[in-house]
């Protein structure tokens, strides 16, 4: 038997380059996929990152808008120049990049256009009356719209402050702000942002956020917001608020569909990259933002050796496999040899130390946690009349009535929680039914962890020292007692004296010194009034 399993650990130690190959190609492809597994969730974190803070961006000016609006409709009657001081709009460009203008649109039905005019000539703190002579005109030669739909549009510019020369025009044909959007922010009293177009004043790409002001004294006429963007000067703060993430590209699509910015270098190869894409919303509108990077994104570019690495590895463990194969046949029989001398070292000192324990007097035995069992020795054996088999199974709940059991469970207990000696005194049955006293010394027994994993008990009979001391300390009694009698008759004594002194008159240091009572002829007297 032994040499058939010899056989099978050669062919197992054989068999170890193979082995190790395997190993290394596997542990290759493993590393491989999980590089790109570590890659991918990094890259879906930065990109879920992104579309987190472009959305919050947007909702920031979305939320500029409805604030602009809600101001608006509280505050109807003022000039442009207090709006400018209300709003800080001097400092509205750093905190709001990209933004163009804020125009304040009224949409004037021809029917009331008269009256209208009126209404601003008559109070010059309105904010539609930057002229001296105000009349409801189209905004330029190219504005349509308001023929088209029956009403024409007045518009004020609230940012900047120069008016229209300084910002982008709110050219209401070109820029496409159609009847159906300016109706819809009308029906969702929320922010609408127009088409993607081409600003007639200065030739640049920029859309609006158009958002209706409440009614205000039940006027009929519309007054609707409208905040105008530099499309290149907004994406390109949109990115600069973006955290860095080296190795990851980006491209935005405009709710039109046309790609507005991208930070892609020509040289990537897209169909070899990882690539997400994810849709935010500004003014009800789409914009689709995709980002490209590299298989290995957000990870060191000598990584990707790393499958190689493991293999050529494998290769060099696989001869030194082969060399160590060769030493441990060698030292193979020696390690069986000086095993079975070990071993037989171990048996001996074992013996030596189970005839030390087994030849003592002193009752040891050793129990695990659960109260088992674990050695016990020849003397405790024979005081409880015993074999070692008849342990097995059996609690000292078993072995002892229920007030020993009891003891001896107490003062187990306490070395095993205070993990310290706990030196006691038992009493402890003997074979012919007497109870026979044991001065106890129990310890926890800890393993090379520190944890307690049983307890050891080492119990001597003291049964005559007992005697001995219950003897000593009945003569002692006995003694004291005696001595107590002495002194009390030495008491008695001297009140005799003292009375003798008193009858007679006579200090007994004048008696002889061999007598205590005066001289014989007062005796009898004294003796009788005694």
């Amino acid at each position: 038997m032994d040499k058939f399993l010899r056989n099978i650990f050669k062919l197992v130690i054989y068999s170890i380059p193979l082995f190790v190959i395997v190993l290394a190609i596997f542990l290759g492809y493993y590393l491989r996929i999980t590089f790109n597994t570590i890659a991918r969730a990094n890259f879906d974190q930065d990109t879920n990152d992104y579309s987190l803070i472009i959305q919050d961006k947007f909702n920031r000016y979305e939320r500029l808008m409805s604030y602009v609006s809600t101001t608006f409709s509280a505050l109807s009657n003022v000039d442009r120049k207090t709006y400018n001081d209300y709003f800080n709009i001097s400092n509205l460009e750093n905190e709001y990049p990209g933004v163009s203008s804020i125009s304040l649109v009224k949409v004037v039905p021809v029917s009331e256009i008269t009256s209208f005019e009126e209404k601003i000539n008559s109070d010059n703190s309105l904010i539609y009356n930057d002229t001296i002579s105000f009349d409801v005109k189209p905004i330029n030669e190219f504005s349509t719209i308001g023929d088209q739909s029956g009403n024409s549009y007045v518009v004020t510019y609230i940012y900047p402050f120069e008016g229209r020369e300084a910002a982008l025009g709110v050219d209401l044909s070109t820029e496409q702000l159609r009847k159906e959007a300016i109706d819809k922010a009308n029906a969702t009293n929320s922010p609408i942002a127009s088409q993607i177009v081409e600003f007639t004043l200065q030739n640049i790409k920029g859309f609006h956020l158009i958002a209706p002001v409440k009614e205000v004294d039940n006027e009929e006429t519309k007054d609707f917001i409208t905040i105008a963007f530099r499309l290149n000067d907004f994406l390109n703060a949109l990115q600069n608020d973006l955290p860095e993430r080296s190795g990851l590209s980006m491209e935005i699509y405009d709710p039109s569909g046309n790609m507005s910015f991208t930070n892609l270098e020509d040289a990537f190869d897209k169909t070899s990259g990882i690539s997400n894409t994810f849709h935010t919303s500004l003014g009800q509108k789409d914009w689709i933002i995709k980002t490209y990077a590299k298989p290995n994104y957000g990870l060191d570019d000598t990584l990707i050796y790393a499958p190689i690495l493991v293999s050529a590895v494998g290769v060099a463990i696989a001869v030194l496999s082969g060399f160590i194969i060769y030493l441990l046949s060698i030292s193979n029989s020696r390690a069986r040899k000086l095993a079975k001398k070990l071993t037989k070292n171990l048996k001996i000192t074992e013996k030596r130390y189970n005839d030390i324990l087994n030849n003592t007097s002193a009752l040891i035995y050793l129990k695990d946690l659960e109260g088992n069992y674990l050695f016990v020795n020849k003397s405790f054996l024979e005081t409880l009349d015993l074999k070692y088999k008849q342990l097995l199974g059996r609690r000292t709940i078993d072995l002892f009535d229920e007030e020993i059991a009891k003891q001896i469970l107490v003062n187990e207990n306490k070395a095993i929680e205070s993990q310290s000696e706990v030196k006691t005194e038992e009493k402890l049955p003997t074979l012919d039914n007497g109870i026979v006293t044991y001065t106890t010394i129990k310890f926890p027994l800890i393993d090379e962890t520190g944890e307690v994993y049983g307890v050891a008990s080492i119990s001597t009979n003291i049964e005559d020292r007992k005697e001995f001391e219950e003897e000593l300390t009945k003569r002692n009694r006995d003694l004291e007692q005696l001595n107590q009698l002495m002194i009390n008759r030495e008491l008695k004594m001297a009140e005799l004296k003292k009375e003798i002194e008193r009858l007679t008159g006579t200090k007994q240091s004048d008696a002889k010194e061999d007598s205590v009572l005066p001289e014989k002829k007062t005796t009898p007297k004294l003796i009788t009034r005694l």
